[in-house]
């Protein structure tokens, strides 16, 4: 009986120890566990941390990378507008310049030619009152800036639809479909730099596109030509870098020297004075918008001027009225001679040869004649066309070239 007992007695104390080594066994199972999530968790969050700290650290570098690169990418106007460098100095220059007033209202625009090939200066002057109708593309993205906009726009009114910050980038786009063609640039100045640079003049004007138009217009001062004349070592860049001081663009000011040699070779008897074709209603300029990109293309396309435009409106029309004309297709769009030649004839004048220029394809159409005076009467009869006094073949008294623009 007692053996019995210490038996049963045996087996409890060894199931009991048995028991509690499981356990212990149990609870360092599940310590190992606990510490292995520990050190997971802190591994992650130590890493989600450094990845913290590591992006913030290459925001913060290309931050400063960026404003340290584009610093001289833009210009602050005193009403804290930014002006990006995003004016191009193309050979031949199509500066609009901005005339403003202390609070950076555009009281004036002038629209700039600088033709580096000819050395010919133009200067068109677009009045603050021009009223026209944008195109539906213009339109939607003038809206989308400003609900108020117009689709029939007065320039004057770009004061009112856009603030200092967008109204001379927004009106360059205006400038653009009004003139048919894309901006150089454009330049803004006050209207104290402007009346160091320019007189206002009424002048009756007779444009290469045959119209004659009355307005005021932008005139280079004699005084300042004096001026820059009679400094012979007087350096046209150092003017230039005098003139940013004062102004504001988004041409630098290295892509504006560019034109430095060709400001100085201008002949100033040559520089030629223009206002956009229109008229005077009573409280708006009423623009001929076909006849405004015709004359700017013809500006752009000129040959080098060799007479005053004094002289040009000195001259008396010749008319093209049983001259013998030449017509040549320098397009190599076929058939576009016979159809200019039924028109030219039908119009009263006389073809008497139709055939191919040989030399480059020409964008627009030139009129090549022998005098002063001689094709005014043609040009209505073409879309984009400038009248060059030269050469033409023996035998006839015009020679009229076809351009590419005329496939309308």
């Amino acid at each position: 009986m007692k053996g019995i007992a210490i038996a049963i007695i045996s087996i409890i104390y060894g199931n009991s120890v048995l028991f509690s080594v499981l356990g212990n066994k149990n609870t360092m199972k599940r310590n190992k566990h606990y510490h292995a999530f520990i050190r997971g968790f802190v591994r992650t969050g130590c890493m989600m941390l450094l990845m913290f700290i590591v992006g913030f650290a290459t925001y913060k570098l290309t931050i400063g990378i960026y404003k340290l690169t584009y610093k001289d990418r833009v210009q602050s106007s005193s009403q804290g507008s930014l002006i990006a460098n995003d004016g191009t100095a193309d050979n031949i220059c199509k500066n609009l310049i901005y005339i403003t007033d202390d609070e950076e209202n555009i009281q004036g625009f002038i629209l700039e030619i600088v033709n580096s090939y000819t050395n010919n200066l133009d200067y068109v002057t677009i009045p603050n009152t021009t009223k026209f109708a944008l195109s539906t593309d213009l339109y939607k993205k003038l809206y989308a800036k400003n609900e108020q906009v117009p689709q029939i726009i007065t320039l004057d009114n770009l004061n009112t639809y856009f603030d200092g910050s967008t109204r001379f980038a927004y009106g360059k786009l205006i400038i653009d479909e009004l003139i048919g063609t894309e901006l150089s640039c454009y330049t803004i100045i006050n209207e104290e730099t402007a009346d160091s640079i320019f007189d206002e003049e009424t002048r009756t004007i007779l444009l290469q596109t045959g119209e004659q138009v009355e307005g005021s217009v932008y005139v280079v001062k004699e005084s300042l030509m004096d001026s820059l004349s009679a400094e012979e070592s007087y350096s046209m860049k150092e003017y230039l870098s005098r003139f940013y001081g004062v102004a504001k663009s988004n041409l630098s000011l290295e892509g504006k020297q560019k034109y430095a040699s060709t400001y100085r070779n201008v002949n100033r008897d040559y520089i030629y004075y223009h206002i956009v074709p229109g008229i005077h209603q009573t409280d708006y300029y009423d623009v001929d918008l076909e006849l405004t990109k015709n004359l700017v293309s013809q500006l752009v396309n000129n040959e080098a001027y060799t007479i005053t435009q004094d002289a040009t409106q000195d001259v008396a029309e010749v008319s093209s009225v049983g001259l013998r004309i030449s017509l040549l297709n320098g397009s190599k769009i076929t058939g576009l001679a016979s159809k200019y030649s039924t028109i030219i004839q039908n119009a009263g004048f006389s073809v008497s040869e139709i055939g191919n220029y040989t030399d480059e394809i020409l964008q627009n159409t030139k009129i090549v004649v022998t005098q002063e005076g001689m094709g005014r009467d043609l040009l209505p009869l073409f879309q984009d066309a400038v009248i060059e006094v030269g050469t033409v073949p023996v035998g006839f008294d015009i020679q009229i070239i076809l351009g590419v623009s005329e496939n309308r």
